[in-house]
């Protein structure tokens, strides 16, 4: 749906199913022209609500040099790539998580690994219609790329409103792929701490890479260096500083 010229400018999008937030870069100048983040706290439908919000913005009819949408699923799998076969994925994603008849499973793949996450099939299309050639990046697939493998052990954690995400590997190898729905800072901390008992991950091997949410990630971060000396919080992609919560997660998706 987009129409109007807006040259050399990108759009980076994350959506989830609680709302979404946008940013509009400008690499040539390293500006930020627009930045906002909208959050779902009414009860009608998910895709009414964001059909409207879309429809309201003025930048979403206006074509970029590139767009980007990470999408945070609340249901997601991991599954070798040469297990996946376009007429089981259903069936294989099924396996870990049941499915709604409304639900369409989008594959993903990374070198070894397919990520297979389950979107609603209408707000799938809404998005395509407005960002017919945007990239589509899940929550998982983005960690893996941006984590730096500087330890034996490297766990990557990204932070959003009400859904944490983390990703470990070990000799640059995936051993762990999960998210989970928290109410507290307690509750991010806590699940931080099982990922590292349950493989025994030691201190001076491993690293703690944090993205998403600020306000969250100063206070984890504040409480995992009790515990670990390598804590890393993504700020000012392109050297660029940003107000918003999400600001520094979609710079670094562009």
């Amino acid at each position: 749906m987009t129409t109007q010229k807006n040259k050399g400018n990108r759009l980076s999008i994350q959506l989830s199913l609680d709302g979404f937030s946008f940013l509009v870069f400008a690499p040539h100048k390293l500006k930020i022209r627009k930045e906002k983040e909208v959050q779902n706290t009414e009860i009608q439908p998910f895709h009414d609500w964001l059909k409207v919000k879309l429809s309201a913005e003025e930048l979403f009819r206006k074509s970029y040099t590139k767009t980007q949408i990470l999408y945070t699923p609340n249901k997601i799998t991991v599954v070798p790539t040469e297990l996946v076969q376009d007429d089981t994925i259903r069936e294989v994603f099924q396996l870990a998580h049941p499915l709604e008849n409304n639900e369409i499973v989008v594959p993903e793949n990374i070198g070894a690994y397919t990520f297979l996450y389950a979107i609603p099939e209408d707000i799938y299309n809404l998005m395509k219609n407005y960002f017919p050639k945007a990239e589509w990046t899940s929550a998982p697939t983005f960690l893996l790329k941006k984590l730096k493998n500087t330890k034996k052990w490297n766990v990557a954690v990204l932070v959003l409103q009400k859904r944490i995400y983390i990703v470990c590997t070990k000799n640059e190898e995936l051993m762990f792929s999960n998210s989970f729905a928290f109410q507290t800072k307690d509750d991010l901390l806590y699940y931080m701490l099982y990922v590292f008992d349950h493989f025994d991950i030691q201190v001076a091997e491993s690293s703690v890479q944090l993205w998403g949410n600020q306000d969250y990630l100063e206070l984890l971060a504040e409480k995992l260096e009790r515990y670990h000396d390598t804590v890393q919080v993504a700020r000012k992609a392109y050297g660029t500083a940003t107000k918003s919560t999400f600001g520094n997660l979609l710079l670094s998706n562009i």
